[in-house]
């Protein structure tokens, strides 16, 4: 079973750069577990509603290239206005699976981390725990560096806190 994550991350700027990073191999696997479907088109004006137009929307999945159905479902993100990165599905005996994925997601996340204020991950997989402790720790760091004091004065600046539920 997947574990639940939640960031806290306080940001009162409204329209800041936001990074939203979709694991699109869990939301498809999670959505399917509750046999519902996603309308990506709506999700998409959904997440720009709530976060502002000045946010880029990554989404990660993997694809069995021969496979014209998933082709087209990509093309149509792509179309719809996601960041799209797929990795080939892998076969192994009857089944295909995802190879790097995750790793890929996190790395692209890091290398982005300066360009944006806010980041969003839409995922359940407790792999992304170091994730999110590394952006919430950079940003403490980088809230510590622009903080100004008086001569004289001290105040202990904590790290924001990480909740793991579950």
């Amino acid at each position: 079973m997947s574990e639940k994550i939640k960031a806290v991350i306080k940001e009162s700027i409204v329209n800041t750069a936001t990074a939203i990073f979709i694991d699109g191999d869990w939301l498809y696997a999670a959505t399917r577990r509750i046999n519902r479907k996603v309308d990506y088109a709506n999700f998409f004006s959904i997440l720009i509603k709530k976060f502002g137009t000045n946010t880029k929307i990554y989404f990660y999945g993997a694809i069995n290239s021969t496979d014209k159905k998933q082709t087209r479902f990509y093309a149509l993100l792509r179309k719809i206005g996601y960041q799209v990165f797929c990795t080939e599905l892998i076969k192994r005996e009857d089944t295909f699976i995802s190879k790097g994925l995750e790793v890929q997601l996190a790395v692209d996340a890091m290398q982005r981390l300066s360009s944006f204020k806010k980041f969003v991950l839409v995922s359940g997989d407790g792999d992304f725990f170091p994730l999110l402790e590394k952006i919430i720790y950079k940003r403490a760091k980088r809230y510590k560096k622009m903080q100004t004091f008086k001569k004289g004065e001290t105040r202990k600046i904590c790290r924001p806190k990480l909740y793991k539920e579950g």
